[in-house]
């Protein structure tokens, strides 16, 4: 029987498991910034709903911030820079997690804009709910950053090499 302890240490240490999550989230983020990239206008109206930053900075955060997602995502699914991606991309859970909160405080309702999943029916509507799926996935990124060996990544490669060539 599997314990918690040993799943722990399992996604601690690295395991296989972990890398296929690492890989989907890339391929989830992506996707989603390439979606956002497609239509800037669009994410800017989305980005400028949630009333947070100055209107003269709408247009940047609505051009960098689906090349950030697409570049990261690329990153984590090739295992390359695993550490300093995670890193960025819990940071970036907890700017967006902050932005929701405050939105569904002030009572607002809007699409979040987040991953595009309304292209396949799923509503993402700023809620409560939101806010606990950005704050699991900074929790998924922390464990990325703290785990000690990844699987099927180029920063495993890597280290091999340099240490057969020291």
């Amino acid at each position: 029987m599997i314990s918690l302890k040993n799943v722990i240490s399992g996604f601690i240490y690295g395991s296989r498991a972990l890398a296929v999550i690492r890989i989907v989230l890339g391929v989830l983020l992506v996707y989603s910034g390439f979606f956002k990239a497609l239509d800037p206008a669009g994410f800017g109206r989305i980005v400028k709903a949630y009333e947070i930053l100055p209107d003269s900075l709408v247009p940047y955060a609505a051009t960098v911030i689906p090349y950030c997602e697409m570049i990261l995502g690329v990153m984590l699914a090739a295992g390359y820079r695993i550490k300093p991606s995670s890193l960025i991309l819990m940071a970036l859970m907890a700017v967006f997690s902050v932005a929701i909160a405050i939105n569904v405080i002030r009572g607002n309702s809007f699409d979040c804009g987040c991953f595009e999943l309304n292209r396949f029916g799923i509503e993402e509507r700023i809620s409560w709910l939101l806010v606990l799926r950005d704050l699991a996935l900074f929790g998924v990124f922390f464990l990325l950053f703290i785990a000690r060996k990844h699987f099927y990544a180029l920063d495993t490669e890597i280290e091999k090499d340099d240490l057969v060539n020291l």
